[in-house]
């Protein structure tokens, strides 16, 4: 039998997000729910903290962009086609709720004391009003090449996904920034390989 925080939990998955998310073509599978349009899928992921108990639930809210190229690229190891449910971590735009707040991570804590319908308000809020808007600007490639050069993101992904776009010109651009800026031995390792890849010449 399920305790009060657990259906508390299910019913916040069902009330806010289910039913939010399904009128708008999202699958849900367990925890997660995804959408595919134009190429560019679109995931959200509840996550429950390793710690909780089943009488004490925290859990905070990852969104996912995934790109088609970018996972042939660099996930497929075993040619095994584009899958029907990319997971979060497999996308080349993470981001979780705390960030899309312009605030610290965020994580929501469910336990018998807690009030249920106030944090149905917030997280109807921080679908309706946060991830679900952040989500409508990205629905091509070029979309997200801009939110690549925002927020905490490896420096050299723009380079890679230049790269696997076969945009050659803007790849070689950000590879003579990125090489004539970046002092990190890894990083430079890193730009060499891609370099010698994708036949990338420094300064030219």
């Amino acid at each position: 039998m399920k305790t009060s925080a657990e259906l508390a939990f299910d019913s916040i998955v069902t009330d806010i997000f289910h039913k939010t998310l399904k009128p708008r073509g999202y699958k849900k599978k367990g925890n997660n729910f995804y959408i595919q349009n134009n190429g560019i899928g679109k995931i959200i992921n509840l996550q429950k903290s390793k710690y909780n108990s089943k009488e004490y639930i925290s859990f905070t809210i990852n969104t996912g962009i995934f790109s088609p190229e970018y996972w042939n690229n660099y996930y497929n190891y075993s040619n095994k086609g584009i899958p029907d449910y990319p997971t979060e971590p497999e996308c080349i735009l993470r981001r979780r709720i705390g960030e899309l707040l312009g605030t610290k991570d965020t994580w929501y804590e469910i336990s018998a004391d807690s009030d249920i319908d106030e944090l149905k308000a917030i997280q109807f809020y921080n679908l309706s009003r946060v991830i679900l808007p952040y989500f409508d600007k990205i629905n091509s490639n070029d979309d997200i090449l801009i939110e690549l050069d925002k927020g905490r993101i490896a420096p050299t992904l723009k380079l890679f996904f230049l790269c696997v776009l076969n945009r050659f010109a803007e790849a070689q651009i950000e590879y003579n920034r990125l090489h004539n800026e970046t002092t990190n031995q890894t990083t430079l390792r890193y730009l060499i390989d891609l370099s010698k890849k994708y036949n990338l010449v420094q300064g030219s």
